[in-house]
């Protein structure tokens, strides 16, 4: 885990990222490899500064549990303008997009989550006072 969060650290150096390890052991088995595993974390991230307008910060907890299931909960939470009611949906959709002047867009979040499937994990957008936060499921071995 402490990999993954100096790899995150190291994408965003400069950014106002906040990063919160909390485990019960820093060796965490998942069925992705670490590449992908870090790649997904920095797309939610990365989506959170994109999304979330100037000035933002972002807190990301890692966090392996083991009770009752194994698994490894990954919270990536924004202090951002959030994501209106309306969107709230549709984040999760192919092509679904804030940014309309741009031709392409909206797959991030939508492939995120097939990639996640295909690993027994999952993402969900979690109920926030303000900004957003995205609760990634991975399970582990």
């Amino acid at each position: 885990l402490s990999r993954i969060a100096d790899a995150v650290k190291n994408y965003y150096a400069g950014e106002n990222l906040e990063i919160q390890l909390e485990q019960t052991n820093d060796l965490v088995r998942v069925g992705a490899s670490e590449t992908m595993l870090e790649s997904m974390v920095i797309s939610v991230v990365g989506n959170a500064y994109k999304h979330g307008g100037s000035d933002i910060g972002v807190q990301l907890a890692l966090t392996s549990i083991s009770d009752p299931v194994s698994r490894l909960e990954i919270t990536v939470s924004d202090t951002g303008m959030g994501i209106p009611e309306a969107n709230k949906d549709s984040v999760f959709h192919e092509n679904f997009s804030t940014k309309r002047d741009k031709p392409t867009g909206g797959m991030g979040l939508p492939n995120l989550r097939k990639l996640l499937a295909i690993h027994g994990g999952s993402i969900e957008l979690l109920p926030s006072i303000k900004g957003a936060s995205f609760l990634i499921i991975v399970p582990t071995s």
